[in-house]
């Protein structure tokens, strides 16, 4: 897998989950937030474009580049796929329902637009695009996780957005936007791994358990409390059992971030 700090639940909850399936342990490079896009291929090989994103790749894989050919397929995971975006676009831009109030109203062109590019703009989606033109291996894009359900009593603007927009006829429509992305990652030839269903509170929020006590890449050091958006080793593990028979028999290339 190749990406940022919401690789640190997968990697944490490795060691278990390789003792649970004997899966062979992969390579993991990575780093935080979107730097990775600083990131292209160069004769054969995902190289660094800044210093920054050279010390963490040599940091999370002991490398400061990426040789293609040593890897039989690509996981990443730091891409904006997923409802998460979706929702912040529509309840800050959007004119519809109890989003009337929106101090940013955008017209429907443009939003639509926003949704078509974001992927892509992202770290995650970049890193798998340069892959799927430089190689024939799979690549897969996972999603980013949907924040935890605690974040509905937070007094923020994404606590907002959630609340806002979880009705049956906001939640239909953004289904309908998050299926069109997918269809464009996969028209590129990149394949989408889904959040787990059961991680879920009815489709919508990420269940607390897998939200409480989540901690960054080296695992010593916890996220506050008023951090909703990162996940525990807990929910790292049941996205490597729903993901992994699907990557099953490739020698994985894991991206982690710092």
């Amino acid at each position: 897998m190749i990406g940022n700090s919401h690789l640190a639940a997968p990697k944490l909850a490795w060691e278990a989950f390789a003792q649970e399936t004997g899966a062979a342990e992969p390579d993991f490079y990575g780093s935080a937030r979107d730097t990775m896009l600083a990131t292209t291929v160069e004769n054969g090989r995902l190289v660094a474009l800044s210093d920054t994103v050279a010390r963490n790749f040599m940091a999370s894989a002991g490398r400061d580049s990426i040789a293609l050919e040593e890897y039989e397929g690509f996981i990443v995971i730091s891409s904006t796929l997923g409802l998460r975006s979706l929702v912040a676009i529509l309840h800050q831009h959007a004119r519809s329902g109890e989003a009337r109030e929106t101090r940013f109203v955008a017209s429907d062109a443009a939003i639509s637009a926003a949704f078509d590019d974001m992927v892509f703009q992202s770290a995650g989606g970049h890193v798998a695009r340069l892959l799927r033109r430089a190689t024939d291996k799979p690549v897969w894009l996972v999603d980013r996780p949907q924040p935890g359900v605690g974040i509905l009593t937070a007094k923020t603007a994404m606590a907002d957005a959630f609340a806002t927009l979880n009705t049956s006829e906001s939640r239909s429509a953004l289904d309908g936007l998050l299926q069109r992305q997918r269809d464009k990652v996969e028209a590129e030839g990149i394949a989408t791994l889904r959040q787990p269903a059961d991680t879920l509170q009815d489709g919508w929020l990420t269940l607390e358990r897998f939200s409480q006590d989540a901690r960054k890449l080296h695992g010593a050091a916890a996220y506050d409390a008023e951090d909703h958006f990162h996940m525990n080793a807990t929910y790292g593990a049941a996205l490597l059992r729903a993901i992994w028979p699907t990557v099953t028999g490739a020698q994985v290339a894991v991206a982690t971030a710092s």
